[in-house]
């Protein structure tokens, strides 16, 4: 075997061990429980990274569960539902979980007029 030859199956080698763990990407795992100020958990809420455009629904427990790239930065969490105030918490997205509670209080809400129709009505 020539000497170029071994050198080139010797790279090759290194690189497919090397395929492994370049496929496994280091990710953070964002979990929580969003709860209302009484401490009752809260189903259907939306929690997410708008600037990543992920995110996760709280489950009837109130839990919710998504992964995203680990890039050791920071990035704003909404978490937000109908009826309540939304909050937002800042994280870093370190490899491994990242834990983020959130309690939502009730948001004040007033009718400005309300607006009557006859609509199907036959004369």
């Amino acid at each position: 075997m020539s000497t170029s030859f071994k050198g080139m199956v010797k790279v090759l080698c290194v690189l497919v061990g090397a395929i492994p763990a370049l496929a496994q990407a280091q990710s953070t795992t964002v979990r929580g429980t969003v709860t209302g100020e009484s401490g009752t958990p809260l189903q259907a809420v939306s929690v997410s990274i708008p600037s990543l455009r992920v995110g996760a629904t709280t489950n009837e427990r109130g839990e919710y569960s998504f992964s995203v790239p680990a890039t050791n930065q920071q990035a704003v969490m909404t978490a937000r539902r109908l009826g309540f105030n939304p909050r937002s918490a800042t994280i870093t997205l370190s490899a491994g979980t990242v834990s983020q509670n959130f309690m939502l209080g009730a948001a004040a809400t007033q009718l400005t007029g309300v607006v009557v129709t006859a609509l199907g009505i036959e004369k």
